[in-house]
């Protein structure tokens, strides 16, 4: 590797400003990463590696929900192209690369040839085995990606990342005492990082139900609006377990000023039910509704999009409509595609079917998460509320047993 990869003093001062911000732990600034890395590419058009890391930030923008547009996904591959064209030989260049096929495509072949590339030049490159890792569970294989965690967690004995990934295949595979071994290194590296610190609340939920514990992992520094428009379904979960008066939360917020107002509706029509009042309910569900169907001509390819428009018909009781867009979703992310994320579609269909009255649908759905790796426990499904219209059924309160 060289020791210089820029001549231009500015454009390496740039470099390390983005870089900081993309690599600040547990709270990356994705927008003021892109705006100095993009300044050091203007500052030194050949400067490879300010091209690969703002990539990575674009690509990042994308996962994390802040843009899914094709522009964001555009920009990340052609910054990578760029990288790779000017240095074919860096391992950032190839990790910019898997980093895009990986969380913009969902590619995982074309993203693992990336990264074992990069792992190639550099054996005990951290990133690498994370994200080699992080694939490896999605295609099932769950005892290669925790020998993955542990090898990165060797190479690089700060990588706190590297524990709590371990912890997520662990609480995916419902052994909870390997999580909270896990979790524990996690937090002794980053006591203060919320994101280490929300998958321990979620770990006190899923696995012994308390709600006490969880709630003094969070509070009072979390954002709990953040937590229930997340891109990832269990941390809606975990809101709505744990925040209390979401209600009065909700109401306090400026919907236009909302990444997620589809998901602000979605969240206001479930609660609006809970408390009797059907007609505000039937309005926030055909709001989400009418969001959600120009998301889905937006991003066709997207199956979360489905699965909250799925949750909407069946708010509405348009029950052929509901099912047709959760099959939809399970369609365009099957567990055997992705064994990580594949399963929120099938959660998504057990409340379609619970609010369509369809309870043994619901609860043979709910059986067949169970019996599979996913963030479903039967701890978790005793205190989400959305399970409530199940709880007089013997072959539900068998699943909590």
């Amino acid at each position: 590797m060289r020791d210089h990869p820029t001549d231009c003093l500015d454009a390496y001062d740039l470099y390390l400003r983005g870089n900081q911000f993309l690599a600040a732990a547990g709270s990356p600034d994705f927008p003021l990463a892109i705006e100095y890395l993009e300044r050091a590419v203007e500052a030194d058009p050949e400067f490879a590696h300010a091209h690969a890391k703002l990539s990575i930030a674009h690509t990042s923008m994308y996962w994390f929900g802040h843009d899914r547009s094709q522009d964001r996904l555009a920009r990340a591959k052609a910054a990578a192209d760029r990288a790779i064209t000017l240095r074919s030989e860096l391992p950032l260049s190839h990790l910019a690369q898997g980093w895009y096929y990986y969380w913009g495509k969902r590619d995982f072949d074309r993203a693992l040839r990336h990264f074992e590339l990069a792992r190639a030049t550099w054996p005990g490159i951290t990133d690498a085995l994370v994200l080699i890792g992080g694939i490896r569970r999605r295609q099932g294989d769950w005892d290669h990606a925790l020998v993955l965690f542990a090898d990165a967690a060797g190479s690089n004995p700060a990588c706190w990342v590297c524990h709590v990934e371990a912890a997520n295949t662990h609480i995916l595979r419902r052994d909870f005492d390997a999580a909270r071994r896990a979790m524990s290194r996690a937090r002794y590296l980053v006591p203060s990082v919320e994101y280490p610190r929300r998958v321990a609340a979620f770990l006190e939920l899923a696995d012994g139900g308390d709600v006490a514990a969880a709630r003094r992992l969070l509070t009072p520094a979390t954002n709990f609006v953040d937590i229930l428009f997340a891109t990832t379904a269990r941390w809606t979960r975990l809101a709505r377990v744990i925040a209390g008066d979401l209600d009065s939360l909700l109401l306090g917020l400026d919907v236009s000023e909302l990444r997620d107002p589809a998901g602000y509706h979605l969240a206001r029509a479930e609660l609006a039910g809970r408390s009797g009042d059907p007609g505000l309910a039937a309005a926030h569900y055909e709001s989400a509704r009418a969001l959600l169907v120009e998301l889905c001509a937006l991003r066709p390819e997207d199956p979360d999009i489905y699965s909250a428009l799925a949750i909407a018909y069946a708010g509405l009781g348009l029950r052929n409509e509901a099912l047709h867009e959760a099959a939809m979703a399970l369609q365009l992310r099957p567990v055997s595609m992705d064994a990580v994320d594949g399963p929120l579609g099938l959660e998504s269909l057990a409340r379609v079917y619970t609010m369509l009255g369809d309870h043994d649908a619901a609860i043979g759905t709910l059986e067949g998460l169970l019996a599979i790796p996913s963030t479903i426990s039967a701890t978790m499904l005793r205190l989400d509320p959305v399970w409530a219209p199940l709880e007089g059924r013997p072959e539900f309160q068998a699943l909590l047993r």
